[in-house]
C-alpha cells in the first residue's frame, strides 16, 4: 500500500514538474529575448552608441568601442548560458544571471534610464526576474557543482519560502493567465515595429515592459509545486458553476483524481 501511494505522489509530482519547467523556460526565453533585442539594436546603430558615450560622457573612442563591445559579448554569452541546458547544466545559471544583471545597472546608468519612470519598473522587474533565475533554475545539485561549493542555511531557505509563498498563492493557476491577457495588449497597443523615431522608441519601451512583467510572473508560476492540484480544483469548481454538475460525483473522476493525486476529493458538503 505504501508504494503504490509513492507511486501516485510520483505521478502527481511529474506533473508538476513539467508545468513548473515549461513555465521556468517561457519566463527565461522572455528574459533573454528583451538582452538579445538590445543587443541587435546595440549593434545597428553601433556608430550612434559610440558617438553618444564620446560626447555626452567624454569617452575616447576606443575606450567606447570596447565597452560596447564588452556590454554586447557578456549579454549574448550570458544569454546562450541560460538557455541552453548544456551549458547552464554545467556552468549553472548563477554567473550569467548576475553579468545580465550588472550589465543592465551599467546600462541604465549610461544612459540615465533611472530618469524614467518605466524605464526603471521595466529593470526592477527584469533584476527581479534574474535573481529568481539563478537561485532557482535548475535543480540544487547542478548549482552547487556549477558555483563549487555546496548549498546550505540562507540560500535554501529562500528558495523554500519563495515556493511555499507561490504554491500558497496558486500563482502556477492566476498568473498565466494574466500573462496571456497582458502579451496580448501589448500586441495590440505597443506594436512598436509599426513606427519609426520617437514614437518607435516609446512603444518599444511599453512593450518592453509588459513582456519583462510577463517574464517575471512566468517565473514565480513556475515556482507554485502544485499546480496540477490546484487546475484540477479549480476545473472542477467551474464546471460546478456553469453547469451545476459536481464532476466529483461520478465514481471514474473520484478514482481518476485518487490516481493522479495520491488522495481522495472531499467532494461537497451535500456529498457528504
Amino acid at each position: 500500500m505504501r508504494d503504490s501511494n509513492k507511486g501516485k505522489v510520483r505521478m502527481a509530482s511529474f506533473l508538476d514538474k513539467g508545468l513548473s519547467k515549461l513555465a521556468v523556460d517561457v519566463g527565461t526565453g522572455m528574459v533573454t529575448t528583451l538582452f538579445l533585442d538590445e543587443v541587435w539594436l546595440r549593434l545597428r546603430s553601433f556608430n550612434s552608441h559610440r558617438l553618444y558615450l564620446n560626447a555626452i560622457l567624454g569617452f575616447g573612442s576606443g575606450a567606447s568601442i570596447a565597452l560596447l563591445g564588452l556590454l554586447s559579448i557578456a549579454q549574448a554569452a550570458s544569454c546562450a548560458i541560460l538557455v541552453m541546458p548544456v551549458l547552464y547544466k554545467r556552468m549553472g545559471t548563477a554567473v550569467p544571471s548576475v553579468a545580465l544583471g550588472s550589465t543592465l545597472g551599467v546600462e541604465m546608468l549610461l544612459y540615465h534610464g533611472f530618469n524614467d519612470t518605466e524605464l526603471t519598473i521595466k529593470a526592477f522587474m527584469i533584476e527581479a526576474a534574474l535573481f529568481l533565475i539563478g537561485l532557482l533554475r535548475g535543480d540544487a545539485k547542478i548549482r552547487s557543482t556549477a558555483i563549487g561549493t555546496p548549498l546550505h542555511g540562507r540560500a535554501i531557505a529562500i528558495e523554500a519560502r519563495i515556493r511555499a509563498v507561490c504554491t500558497k498563492l496558486h500563482t502556477g493557476v492566476i498568473l498565466p493567465p494574466l500573462c496571456c491577457i497582458l502579451l496580448t495588449r501589448a500586441l495590440f497597443y505597443h506594436s512598436f515595429w509599426f513606427y519609426s523615431g520617437t514614437a518607435f522608441e516609446i512603444k518599444r519601451t511599453s512593450f518592453c515592459t509588459c513582456v519583462s512583467a510577463c517574464a517575471l510572473m512566468s517565473l514565480l508560476a513556475g515556482q507554485d509545486r502544485s499546480a496540477s492540484l490546484h487546475l484540477a480544483e479549480n476545473s472542477v469548481d467551474f464546471v460546478y458553476r456553469q453547469l451545476g454538475v459536481d464532476i466529483l460525483s461520478f465514481t471514474l473522476v473520484r478514482k481518476s483524481y485518487k490516481a493522479v493525486f495520491g488522495q481522495t476529493p472531499l467532494g461537497r458538503k451535500k456529498n457528504l
